[in-house]
């Protein structure tokens, strides 16, 4: 099967990288050794739900299937998440971190970005398509007023025009 890069997909957002003459598994240089199990699997379903020949590719399959990876993986370990991202903020704080830690702390902030969109991120698509929809039929609504004003433009002109007869 052609990996991502090899079938022109746009995978912006996914949870690796794509591979490359530098990197040619494709697989996350910075994570921790605990989460390339993760990415690894991240990896396999996202070959497997990147299409090829011209099939059509759904990244709300892929959003799906990163929060279920998420809240099986990584969910049970926001407490701990949690507190090493506190204890790093504390070192920001005293101006005692060093550049790695910082790049750590994006990192661990990452991932209790996906831990929350794991939690809630369904329910905002949702938001997002109910105001999607209220949108379009404001504009709907616009457009059929307008249509509505003109229609009566029009009578009240051929109204004035019969009247002057």
């Amino acid at each position: 099967m052609p990996r991502a890069a090899e079938t022109n997909v746009p995978t912006q957002g996914l949870l690796f990288s794509e591979p490359s003459t530098a990197n040619p598994t494709g697989s996350v240089t910075n994570a921790p050794d605990t989460l390339q199990p993760i990415f690894r699997k991240l990896q396999q379903i996202s070959e497997a739900t990147v299409p090829s020949h011209g099939e059509p590719f759904d990244p709300r399959a892929v959003r799906i299937l990163n929060r279920e990876i998420t809240r099986k993986e990584l969910l049970p370990q926001r407490r701990s998440i949690a507190r090493k991202r506190a204890a790093l903020f504390r070192k920001t704080l005293d101006n005692t971190i060093t550049p790695s830690e910082v790049k750590e702390l994006r990192y661990i902030e990452w991932q209790l970005d996906r831990i929350e969109d794991a939690e809630i991120g369904e329910e905002l698509d949702r938001l997002t398509a109910i105001a999607g929809a209220h949108e379009m039929l404001g504009e709907k609504m616009n457009t059929l007023l307008e249509a509505i004003r003109k229609i009566k433009a029009g009578r009240e002109r051929g109204a004035r025009a019969r009247g002057r007869r």
